[in-house]
């Protein structure tokens, strides 16, 4: 029986580790090429490893005519082909790459505020495990000790690495060989997400296909530099075993998950041994980027594990007059625990409210060691200008 096999696998080889920002930053590893080093992408979504429009004269000859290719977002780009040069990440050597895909990154740099010379795809990435430690801002490529024979597929199927957490089935879109995993929104709507590690935008978790977005009822706009982009606050998703609340998703040509998903664990790709690791990173339960206005009251509320709390208050709105203040804990409205609600359900539970002439909304809430009650009259709450963010 192959080691990999084995009921106690060692550890495979680490071949190169390399530091990377934290936070939401782009996962930017140094290339060395021509004597230089230069930045490229690690993107899980991109098919090819891509070298940008400025480098092509340090190329060589091109191979074929200039063909047209489908960007983020669908946008028609020029394709070229050219053969890998000589090239390395750190002390890998990208020559199995084949044909590399030169396009003009110039709004891929301009997106990220800084000069980004390539991407490192999936032609280059599949021959390795690749770790990256959001919490250690690393990522580390370790030799794939997976058993590829012809008669592989016999094997029985074993969480070789518990210790890299729980594995999750990779899946190899056809025409694209891009990594998907299965997960399920709102209603116990399957979805098959591509894993993006090149989709970098702070608030957002990811993507979802169209015909999906259209089955989401709780639709808002997000204002980016680009403008109003058309997003959707899931009260409730998941991967595996694991469940993630008000989770922001932007409406595309397909479904993704993308830094702003992975930054919340250890995650662990084994590309030839088909599976994802995730486990929990420090980051897991922080606080969601989805947040509610409860406008006429003058405060905004977030979720935090299972808290919803208040994030932020405006000192002359009738809620700080009234005792509140940042981040007490909404436990209740009227008698009803409201721990359970997404963001968005509690805004549509709270317009449902306040309908009689002399009711009297009363909010629980925890503050330290101590729970208030917060009442408000027909004055003081006009529920219609709620709104999600």
């Amino acid at each position: 029986m192959p080691e990999s096999y084995s009921p106690t696998c060692t550890e495979p080889e680490v071949l190169a580790e390399f530091k990377i920002e934290g936070g939401a930053k782009p996962i930017l590893l140094p290339v060395t090429f021509d004597g230089k080093e230069y930045d490229f992408i690690l993107d899980t979504g991109a098919t090819t490893t891509v070298f940008d429009a400025s480098l092509k004269d340090k190329l060589g000859k091109r191979f074929l005519w200039p063909k047209k290719g489908k960007a983020a977002g669908g946008k028609t780009i020029k394709v070229e082909l050219f053969r890998i040069p000589h090239a390395y990440l750190g002390p890998l050597n990208m020559r199995d790459c084949g044909l590399i895909a030169v396009i003009d990154l110039e709004l891929v740099s301009s997106a990220l505020a800084r000069k980004a010379h390539g991407i490192i795809g999936m032609d280059f990435l599949k021959k390795y495990v690749v770790r990256i430690d959001f919490d250690k801002a690393t990522v580390s490529f370790l030799k794939s000790k997976r058993d590829t024979g012809i008669f592989s597929f016999l094997k029985p199927e074993k969480n070789e690495h518990p210790e890299w957490g729980q594995p999750l089935s990779i899946k190899y879109e056809f025409l694209s060989g891009l990594p998907l995993v299965k997960g399920r929104i709102v209603n116990d709507v399957p979805v098959n997400f591509v894993i993006d590690t090149g989709h970098v935008i702070p608030q957002v978790d990811g993507d979802l296909k169209s015909r999906i977005f259209k089955k989401v009822c709780s639709k808002v706009e997000i204002e980016t530099k680009e403008g109003f982009n058309k997003a959707a606050v899931i009260n409730k998703f998941s991967i595996g075993s694991f469940e993630y609340r008000d989770a922001i998703f932007y409406e595309s040509n397909q479904s993704s998950l993308g830094l702003g998903f992975l930054r919340r664990h250890l995650v662990t790709f084994d590309f030839q041994g088909r599976k994802m690791y995730l486990k929990k990173g420090e980051h897991f339960d922080r606080p969601t980027d989805a947040h509610i206005s409860i406008e006429n009251l003058g405060f905004e509320l977030r979720r935090h594990r299972n808290n919803i709390f208040v994030d932020s208050i405006d000192p002359n709105g009738p809620a700080y007059k009234k005792g509140i203040r940042q981040d007490d804990v909404l436990l209740k409205v009227y008698d009803q625990d409201i721990s359970s609600y997404g963001l968005v359900e509690l805004v549509e539970f709270l317009s449902q409210l306040h309908k009689g002439e002399d009711e009297v909304i009363t909010f629980t809430i925890n503050r330290g060691n101590e729970t208030k009650h917060v009442s408000f009259g027909k004055n003081d709450i006009v529920p219609e200008n709620n709104g999600a963010d």
